[in-house]
């Protein structure tokens, strides 16, 4: 890195360090800026839902109405709900609803992320916001969002999705709506595989009963059963790429939910095969295991250094059970329950394909985030761990003539020796990120990445077996590697690496799966989110241990410096809330607040579902960044990813789908 770049960046990280907390000489010169509204007292409410007795709560939020005048609104909530039980590794059955306290969330699914809630295997509950000004008989709208992180963390109660600012700005615009979040079961006990007829898969199915609950009860809360809409981001959105299966015997679209709103769902993600499946955690062998020892065993496969090493490995073995080694990158992930056999194929209950080569079935809109690539499952964890390999393996035993293939199996080979993850692991913790040359190399292993690096990273990421593939796809002008020792060489090598993982992940998947929905007519939209935030919603400190600097989460946290729209951006501005996913705060600016206002209104609208239909003739996409609020861009992949490649000048992700690049990995 040139000397005047590090300069620069000691500047930006000192201030980040020491904060801002000199004052202005012309601070007296400022306009005063109204007093904030401080919201109300919240109170136990005693209400009486259909045929039973409930206690909530009365609960005061601040919210601005369509102007951006700050207003107290009153709304009612009603948490903790049990809406299903289950003995663990079976598939749960819903409750009824009963007399009781509705005042508190639930205790969180059991989990290794740091929290101070309470976990608990009895953990199935739901979370209702509603207005306070419901008419007897009124039957408003429903929206129920599914929670992400990675099937292996976060809960309903996570403070960054609470429903209340949205409901009362539903209210406080007359356009009433009722908000549901809830717990599913995550890790082994919530994607363990079964034998059973109803497979394993326990989190799916604990959320189909989720949406039966909500079916069968919502109407006594004042919502419509048949207008219900399921919405979710990430892991939330994966699942509700599953629910929309028609081919699950036990289906749910269209019956528990009529509308879909899917956020940055990696629909070229491969799910982990059935005989995988088995292979990595069978309930068999965790029945009888304390619940300590599932989450230790879980812990295992859950940090970064094991889900490369495994990544790694699965991409080396060719006889595999998975045609990518993706399914390590989000190991507790649902798994394909169809198995073939002698005699007779097992065709499965919940999940029985690909989600990508299942149709939608009900009116959906879906897109992704412009960095989504940055921060989504291990993929930081990847791009900064196989440099720091290669140049170990470059020391010992490789030669400036080795071809990519050979280099990408001795990684591999070296990630299957303990002893080598060790030095990872001790390499990681060595880190002091106290240190401003530490911090300073960290940046620079962001940005930049040597043509090996890139070269072995994109062959392990879709296997060996599809070496042939992906350097096809190296092949592509645009997503060629650059020699590390020209100008700007390997700062592109990780531009291109991010741009082809963006593409190949989201933004071309997503496009394929929405041009077959519109050839079904289905109601479909596309988005795709680009606005720069003044903040950084990605958590920065540690997730899973308090006792370590979580290297990989700093680098997840500076690669979504400067407001770069990251895996997950978006959440502040669909629910108009500036909390990251672990609870703590961040300031937002004048801008951010009425980007905040504005897109939390027309995410829980109505007019959502209005917008122009993505028609493929038309490529109308709608960009959301700040300035395009309610138009689509047409043309929109020649118009915003022209290809310097002679087969992507209408486009990359055109010229992807018509050399059959669009997930072929995932089609048998």
């Amino acid at each position: 890195m040139h000397r005047s770049v590090r300069n620069i960046l000691f500047i930006v990280i000192t201030v980040l360090v020491s904060g801002c907390n000199g004052n202005s000489n012309h601070s007296s010169n400022r306009p005063t800026s109204p007093k904030p509204i401080e919201p109300g007292a919240s109170y136990p409410i005693v209400e009486e839902i259909g045929d039973v007795t409930l206690v909530g709560m009365s609960e005061s939020v601040v919210v601005r109405d369509i102007v951006g005048i700050q207003q107290r609104v009153r709304i009612e909530s009603f948490k903790g709900i049990p809406y299903a039980q289950a003995e663990r590794f079976e598939h749960s059955k819903t409750e009824r609803l009963d007399d009781g306290y509705a005042t508190d969330f639930g205790p969180i699914c059991p989990q290794l992320i740091l929290s101070e809630k309470t976990q608990d295997e009895d953990c199935l509950s739901l979370n209702i916001w509603r207005p306070s000004n419901l008419q007897a008989g009124q039957k408003v709208p429903v929206y129920v969002y599914i929670h992400g992180g990675n099937f292996e963390y976060g809960s309903g109660a996570d403070r960054h999705i609470h429903g209340d600012n949205v409901v009362a700005q539903g209210q406080l615009d007359d356009e009433p709506f009722i908000a549901i979040t809830f717990n599913y079961r995550l890790g082994l006990l919530g994607s363990a595989y079964s034998s059973s007829d109803e497979g394993g898969n326990f989190g799916i199915g604990d959320q189909k009963r989720a949406l039966q609950w909500v079916n069968e009860n919502i109407d006594k809360f004042g919502g419509n059963p048949s207008d219900v809409t399921l919405m979710g981001q990430g892991a939330g959105a994966m699942s509700i790429g599953i629910l929309q299966q028609y081919e699950s015997e036990d289906y749910v679209g269209g019956r528990f939910f009529q509308k879909a709103i899917m956020q940055s769902n990696p629909y070229g993600f491969q799910y982990r095969s059935s005989r995988s499946a088995e292979s990595f955690a069978k309930v068999s062998d965790l029945r009888d295991l304390k619940l300590k020892e599932v989450l230790s065993l879980q812990l295992a496969s859950s940090n970064t250094t094991a889900k490369v090493a495994n990544w790694a490995a699965s991409s080396l073995n060719p006889i595999s059970q998975n045609n990518t080694p993706m399914p390590s990158l989000v190991p507790f992930a649902p798994y394909i329950e169809y198995r073939s056999r002698i005699g007779a194929d097992f065709e499965g209950y919940h999940v029985k394909s690909q989600p990508f080569v299942s149709d939608l079935s009900v009116p959906t809109v879906a897109g992704f985030n412009s960095a989504d690539e940055r921060t989504f499952a291990s993929l930081a964890g990847i791009t900064f761990l196989i440099p720091a390999i290669l140049e170990v393996l470059q020391d010992t035993e490789l030669t400036e003539n080795s071809d990519a293939e050979y280099v990408s199996e001795r990684v591999a080979n070296w990630l299957s020796d303990d002893a080598n993850l060790a030095r990872l692991s001790a390499h990681i913790l060595s880190i002091d990120l106290t240190d401003i040359n530490e911090q300073l190399a960290i940046i620079d292993a962001i940005d930049r990445l040597p043509d090996s690096a890139y070269e072995v990273m994109t062959i392990l990421f879709y296997g060996i077996r599809n070496i042939n593939k992906s350097n096809e796809l190296l092949s592509f002008e645009d997503y060629k590697k650059n020699s590390e020792y020209e100008l700007a060489g390997a700062y592109s090598n990780m531009k291109q690496f991010n741009q082809l993982t963006n593409d190949m992940l989201f933004a071309a998947p997503i496009r394929s799966l929405l041009t077959r929905a519109a050839s079904s007519q289905i109601q479909v939209t596309m988005y795709e989110f680009n606005y720069r935030a003044s903040f950084n919603s990605v958590v920065r400190g540690n997730l899973f241990n308090d006792k370590e600097t979580d290297v990989i989460q700093i680098i997840k946290y500076l690669s979504c410096s400067l407001g770069s729209p990251c895996f997950g951006s978006e959440l502040p501005f669909v629910f108009n809330k500036a909390f990251r996913a672990d609870g703590s705060e961040f300031s937002v600016s004048q801008r951010d607040e009425e980007m905040m206002n504005r897109m939390s209104r027309h995410w829980f609208s109505p007019e959502l579902f209005k917008k122009e239909s993505y028609n493929p003739s038309l490529d109308n996409v709608w960009v959301i960044d700040g300035l395009n609020v309610n138009q689509p861009i047409y043309d929109w992949d020649q118009a915003t990813k022209f290809g310097k490649d002679k087969d992507f000048i209408d486009g990359r992700l055109t010229g992807l789908e018509r050399l059959g690049m669009v997930g072929y990995y995932l089609v048998d």
